[in-house]
């Protein structure tokens, strides 16, 4: 744009420069592509949503999987157990925590002495009753109780673990093969294999070995 101004009979041009204009020889700089601008917009948002759905569904996943994990091990390695009885004090007391190991017999036979914990289908007509106990009789063991004291074929079972005297006379026990006889350490309240309309327990009744305790404390069951 030019503005003529007349002095003397002559005329002079002045340029004028915008304020918009660049400095490069007074050219406008040209305004960007709205579509472009969108087109970025759109793109940026996108990357951002994408972004979010894949964190999210990464932990997703993580969780399901720790999840199933948790399932499995208490389904098939661990057994979490909580007792609401005394017949075991004082080895396990009234309201203590522990935790069984499901494959203890995996490649063994239960032994004498071990606390198991057991799914006893023939207890008082019951379908299903979980208990926990202790291993006092083998297959083919005769067990006999009198005066309150164990004997395995004759011989007297030392048991450091009784919670006191035990009363009574029982027996004789003869275990059946694949089976064992099962009492409680406080046999005076104990509802053990003494009371049971069948005594035994068979060896696919057995679900786990306790291991240890958790709660009160902690302490390796033995």
């Amino acid at each position: 744009m030019h503005d003529s101004i007349h002095d003397d009979g002559k005329t002079e041009f002045i340029e004028v420069r915008l304020d918009d204009e660049e400095s490069d020889g007074g050219s406008l700089k040209p305004p960007s592509e709205p579509c472009q601008d969108m087109e970025k917009s759109d793109k940026v948002t996108q990357s951002k949503s994408n972004k979010v759905l894949h964190e999210l569904l990464s932990y997703v996943v993580v969780v399901l999987s720790a999840l199933v994990l948790a399932l499995a091990i208490n389904r098939f390695i661990l057994l979490n157990a909580h007792v609401p009885s005394t017949s075991m004090v004082p080895t396990i007391d009234k309201n203590d925590r522990f935790i069984g190991l499901r494959l203890s017999y995996l490649f063994s036979d239960p032994q004498r002495g071990d606390i198991v914990v057991f799914d006893h289908r023939c207890y008082k007509g019951e379908d299903k009753m979980i208990l926990v106990k202790r291993i006092i009789g083998l297959p083919g063991d005769v067990v006999t109780i009198s005066g309150g004291k164990v004997s395995i074929n004759g011989v007297p079972l030392d048991e450091d673990y009784l919670n006191g005297y035990m009363e009574g006379s029982f027996g004789p026990y003869t275990v059946p093969d694949d089976s064992y006889f099962l009492m409680g350490d406080n046999r005076n309240v104990s509802d053990d294999g003494r009371y049971w309309d069948y005594p035994y327990v068979t060896r696919d009744e057995i679900i786990a070995k306790a291991w240890f305790r958790y709660k009160p404390e902690f302490n390796v069951i033995k």
